[in-house]
């Protein structure tokens, strides 16, 4: 058993553990919303909905800049039990595709399991992806999402993949469908992704909407497009692209913004952001 210890714990989010989970239902209750019956009707009824979707896209930076969209986009979801996250490599550190095998991720609110029998699925499909734990060691682009995932859904099981590039996209992206499949419901993706960096307000806003459409349109290939022609520095475009072509092949057509922000609410710095989206599909 193998346990990632928290890396970024009192740095980019609250170390106290009741602290941690205060400011995390504080985020949620700041939204004013609730459930009603038409939405439990939703997500007793329906394999993939907006309630219930196949994939969310969420940001990764310190919880007090985008813990709100954060919030805003898991409000009202039910997730997957087994949950596939899908992160940058910030590092340049191991395999192009490494997950982390077994054990379990800990932060202040506790211990989540990791899904030791889906990653051994996942890399018995081919040689996409490879257990490695050095690309995680030095990361927080997964650790910062898991309190907001604990308090939400304290059953699930994750598979923390760190993608540095992806060798053959349609393949991997098949490796990923595939699990689907053989799972049902019972297997999502997270993607974790800030968008663009360090531009104005003005700027950031601008170019973020070229590669939100290109998400919202499920479109892989044209998200990498916009980005590289743009030059949108976006963190997460491999794994986005990865996320965007497993939905893709699984048939999903669906998708919605559900929070939008950048840094400057939280700084008032105008004149160098970044941008936060929350974004679902199913």
């Amino acid at each position: 058993m193998s346990i990632r210890e928290a890396f970024v714990a009192g740095h980019f989010y609250q170390k106290n553990p009741e602290i941690l989970k205060t400011s995390i239902d504080k985020f949620f209750s700041d939204l004013h919303v609730e459930p009603d019956e038409h939405e439990k009707q939703i997500l007793s009824s329906e394999l993939w909905s907006e309630q219930r979707p196949l994939l969310i896209l969420l940001p990764h930076a310190g919880h007090v800049y985008c813990g709100p969209v954060i919030a805003a986009t898991l409000c009202k979801t039910s997730l997957p039990r087994r949950l596939i996250i899908l992160a940058p490599n910030h590092t340049g550190q191991g395999n192009d595709m490494g997950f982390w095998p077994s054990g379990s991720w800990r932060t202040p609110l506790g211990d989540l399991p990791v899904d030791e029998d889906l990653g051994k699925e996942l890399a018995s499909l081919g040689q996409d992806f490879s257990p490695d734990i050095r690309p995680h060691l030095g990361e927080h682009d997964i650790e910062v999402l898991l309190p907001f995932i604990q308090v939400i859904s304290p059953h699930s099981t994750i598979l923390p993949i760190a993608v540095k590039r992806v060798p053959d996209l349609a393949q991997a992206a098949e490796s990923l469908a595939e699990i689907v499949r053989r799972h049902h419901d019972e297997v999502g993706f997270i993607v974790s992704s800030d968008m663009n960096h360090f531009a104005t307000e003005d700027q950031t806003r601008k170019l973020d909407a070229l590669a939100i459409k290109a998400i919202l349109d499920i479109d892989a290939e044209n998200l990498g497009e916009v980005v590289r022609r743009n030059k949108i520095s976006m963190c997460g475009i491999w794994p986005a692209m990865l996320g965007l072509l497993a939905c893709k092949e699984l048939g999903r057509q669906n998708s919605k913004l559900k929070a939008y922000d950048t840094s400057a609410t939280t700084s008032s710095n105008p004149s160098r952001v970044v941008g936060y989206a929350g974004i679902k599909i199913w």
